[in-house]
């Protein structure tokens, strides 16, 4: 049986280190957006912004990541963010999980609707 992978190898091999040119074009491409932009300069949102695109671009190889799809996702996350946000300031924690949870019911209603391949998950975030 083969060892596990080893997170901290350097060799072009390893699982960890086989999208390194993929992961720069999206740090390229990160770093360019809206450029003196707060929200979009914070280093969380650069995060979950990495993540999510990376994970879209390992989970659909033929299409991957493209130049550009860091703009379309920006104004999906920042309107989410905000909502959120908002109803966490005023203390309603219940709307703000709400606002977090809405861009699932999407995701969610597009695997229903067959828009989206769910990849034979029949466990979504939201819909029964």
């Amino acid at each position: 049986q083969a060892a596990p992978a080893n997170p901290l190898s350097t060799s072009e091999d390893s699982p960890f280190n086989k999208n390194s040119a993929l992961r720069e074009q999206v740090d390229q491409d990160l770093a360019r957006l809206y450029p003196g932009d707060a929200f979009f300069e914070r280093p969380d949102v650069q995060r979950v912004m990495h993540r999510i695109l990376l994970v879209w671009a390992c989970d659909h190889p033929d299409i991957s990541y493209r130049q550009g799809m860091h703009e379309l996702l920006a104004p999906l996350l920042l309107a989410n963010w905000l909502e959120a946000a908002h109803f966490l300031k005023t203390g309603d924690l219940v709307r703000a999980f709400g606002a977090i949870n809405y861009a699932h019911a999407w995701i969610d209603a597009g695997v229903k609707l067959r828009l989206l391949d769910g990849h034979g998950d029949d466990v979504l975030f939201t819909l029964p």
